[in-house]
């Protein structure tokens, strides 16, 4: 990608954002990855997230979630039950994933 021409320099951070629907404009569609997006690249244009973060993203939006109870982790499934099926995943799926431009500390 290419950095938005905004008219004037401008130090531009970058975040990414992961969604199953593509639909941006509704907040519960779509997971913030803030945390470990890293800009590296000629002139930082090019952002590099864990595996981690992206498995995560997806597990989320499809409605799992996990807690340490006593120090073991607990997988709840999208109906808020405790989930005991297969962990090696569900298949494939399409994922929609965009960068996410934010100059300065100016607010979105």
């Amino acid at each position: 990608y290419s950095q938005p021409d905004y008219g004037f320099p401008a130090a531009v951070t970058y975040t990414a954002q992961v969604s199953l629907s593509g639909n941006w404009d509704k907040p519960s569609e779509v997971y913030d990855i803030n945390y470990d997006v890293v800009q590296s690249g000629e002139a930082n244009h090019t952002v590099v997230m864990t595996q981690k973060s992206l498995a995560t993203a997806i597990t989320a939006l499809n409605g799992y979630s996990r807690e340490l109870v006593d120090g073991v982790p607990v997988i709840y499934d999208p109906a808020g039950q405790v989930y005991t099926g297969p962990t090696e995943g569900l298949g494939p799926q399409k994922v929609y994933i965009r960068a996410v431009a934010q100059i300065g500390d100016v607010e979105s």
